[in-house]
């Protein structure tokens, strides 16, 4: 497998007018971030800061994380603030006070800090977690990333494949939780998985987290699209991310503060800005796509690292905000665990165009304008979405569900001509539109997946009404003149 094949974006060997193999934001980079980079002569002769603690720190405000954790039990959530105990009066004191202190130190083992770090996109991440910690067997999904298989081997690591199945549209199941006994040192998951778009539904993900940390098994969630994903569903996809958290007054405080059902404000953590800005103190989710789908993230990390302390949360702002040249990615997890990977990363490992753009990013959420970016985003993604799915069904091409900003779907015609052996590679989908300039993710390298499977992203109005333009076209072509007509050759 040719390395160029491995990842969309693949724009070089020729040219390139309509990229669909990249599924980045379709409303392109903010304004802000544009006019921050107008001027090259200020940042191109200087060298990046070597530290990121700071911006490490903004982060976790910009996210909706105090970087505070506080243990909880489904249906307790009991906290044991500074050196209290509970007791009582009489006999049972004595043993009451040693349970007290049990449960105190278990809450002071399992509400650890969340930590940071920022790095040159989420693939340097994910690479130097593995240099560093070197995993020896590593559980994952297939279709998935092939970036996770390359890292585990490149540190010789054994890969445990879990296959997925296109009747289920490739989403995650029970059967995985059977997998989990093969005793992996990692398991790697994608929520919503690339490349079909399917989110993990919260309960299953729920019972894969609290079984990795009773087992002390390290678990790496990747998150990357599921900011694009809750401005495209929301939370109400295939399922409620606020799922287990209802009716726990106690739980609900922990995730966004005191009067939580007066103001859903997320609480700020010290020294940290606002996470989320109005006029009024307080907006309705009905008002707000973005507001809403901000809020449900901070709520599913708080929860997700409630589940499992040894979580790791690997995002980028790449896809959210399209800006994949500046490489800016981000790792979550426990303060301590991170401490040892960051020793993997080189110095400038963040460039100072992307320095910039983080920045004018946290102002954005300050100032209000992230909200307004990703509404508009919001109303974009949901119109579009609709319209390319329905179009490629109508194409007669099998559209697989899912709930990211990318289409997976297979075309039938090419998969029954290959087995028939009168088929062609300058005949497929990828190949025609490659000459007609437009690009889309051929996955037939992607295991679990077969020739004549591809991936699009949604992309705006007029840019998917050319794709479905020039498909239409190559079907009607088909139509007229099936391959076999065309070449007289068989596949071999």
């Amino acid at each position: 497998m040719r390395y160029m094949d491995l990842h969309g974006g693949n724009i070089y060997p020729s040219p390139v007018a309509l990229d669909f193999s990249v599924n980045v934001n379709p409303l392109g980079p903010p304004e802000e971030i544009k006019r921050a980079l107008d001027k090259p002569e200020v940042w191109l002769n200087r060298y990046p800061q070597l530290d990121h603690r700071k911006e490490e720190k903004r982060l976790l405000g910009f996210l909706g994380l105090s970087g505070e954790r506080k243990a909880y039990e489904r249906g307790k959530g009991q906290n044991f603030p500074d050196d209290s105990v509970p007791k009582v009066d009489g006999e049972e004191e004595k043993e009451a006070e040693r349970e007290g202190k049990e449960e105190k130190e278990e809450a002071e083992r399992e509400g650890a800090k969340i930590g940071s770090l920022l790095g040159s996109g989420a693939s340097e991440l994910l690479m130097t977690y593995f240099l560093v910690k070197r995993p020896h067997r590593v559980l994952l999904a297939d279709p998935s990333f092939y970036g996770y298989r390359r890292a585990a081997l490149a540190v010789g690591a054994e890969l445990l494949s879990y296959p997925l199945r296109e009747e289920e549209d490739f989403l995650l199941d029970e059967g995985f939780l059977e997998q989990m006994d093969k005793k992996p040192d990692l398991i790697l998951l994608a929520n919503p998985n690339n490349p079909n778009g399917g989110r993990i539904k919260e309960e299953l993900l729920e019972k894969i987290l609290r079984r990795a940390a009773a087992c002390r098994i390290p678990v790496m969630l990747d998150l990357c699209f599921m900011p694009l994903s809750l401005l495209l569903h929301g939370e109400n996809a295939h399922q409620n991310p606020h799922a287990g958290t209802e009716g726990n007054l106690e739980l609900e405080k922990e995730l966004h503060g005191e009067n939580t059902r007066e103001n859903p404000d997320v609480s700020k953590g010290p020294d940290q800005e606002d996470w989320i800005q109005s006029s009024q103190g307080t907006v309705k989710e009905s008002d707000s796509a973005a507001w809403s789908s901000r809020r449900t993230y901070a709520a599913l990390l708080q929860k997700y690292f409630a589940w499992h302390r040894e979580l790791l949360v690997l995002g980028a702002f790449t896809k959210t905000f399209a800006i994949p040249s500046l490489r800016l990615g981000y790792l979550l997890g426990d303060s301590e665990h991170l401490a040892g990977i960051r020793q993997g990363l080189p110095e400038w490992n963040l460039s100072l165009p992307a320095q910039i753009a983080l920045d004018e990013l946290f102002g954005m959420g300050e100032n209000g304008r992230l909200d307004a970016y990703l509404k508009e985003t919001s109303q974009l993604l949901k119109e579009e979405n609709s319209y390319l799915r329905k179009a490629l069904g109508g194409l007669g091409f099998r559209v697989c569900g899912g709930e990211g900003n990318f289409i997976l779907f297979a075309d039938p015609a090419e998969e029954k001509w290959r087995q028939e052996g009168i088929f062609s590679e300058e005949q497929s989908l990828g190949q025609i539109l490659r000459k007609e300039k437009l690009l889309i993710r051929d996955c037939g390298n992607y295991r679990g997946l077969g020739k004549g499977f591809y991936r699009v992203a949604v992309l705006d109005h007029e840019k998917n009404q050319t794709l479905i333009r020039l498909l239409g076209r190559i079907v009607e072509g088909r139509e007229k003149r099936p391959p076999s007509e065309q070449t007289g050759k068989r596949e071999r």
